[in-house]
């Protein structure tokens, strides 16, 4: 949209313009900093992948802990968990595809980065006292809070 605008305007200015020659190496310089911008956008596309498979790799842990793989509860969560991981990276990937502003994605990432620190304590409580319901829910609202981040 600015884009559009800024090509708008340069049209109706064209004549304005062409008498100026731009500075030595202006060119190169924007040339420079488009190709800057293009590079941002892809650390944060791999930091999102990132936190996904940390999410996966987190779960997994879980599942594969003894004391708790046979309890109706483990049965439950694994299953819940399972839903909420796939939901999750689905809505990641949908964010990564919009045109949404570096900022506003920076800042959801952050949020998400606290919640996956917050859902690792969380499972690490679990793994301590595998039939604490209060933990499953608070891992649960845990899942409910980053799907309605995104």
């Amino acid at each position: 949209m600015i884009k559009d605008e800024l090509k708008e305007w340069v049209s109706a200015h064209r004549e304005e313009l062409d008498d100026k020659e731009l500075p030595m190496g202006h060119e190169m310089r924007f040339i420079a900093k488009l190709n800057a911008e293009k590079k941002s956008k892809i650390k944060w596309k791999f930091v999102a992948a990132a936190a996904s498979i940390a999410l996966v790799f987190s779960l997994n842990t879980l599942v594969n802990s003894n004391s708790y793989k046979n309890s109706s509860e483990y049965q439950e969560f694994t299953t819940t968990a399972t839903h909420y991981e796939n939901l999750i990276e689905r809505k990641i990937e949908a964010v990564l595809n919009t045109s949404t502003s570096e900022q506003i994605l920076n800042d959801h990432l952050q949020k998400l980065d606290q919640l996956d620190q917050e859902y690792e304590m969380l499972r690490e409580e679990l793994l301590a006292s595998p039939n604490a319901k209060r933990i499953i829910d608070a891992i649960i609202y845990n899942f409910n809070t980053r799907i309605s981040l995104l």
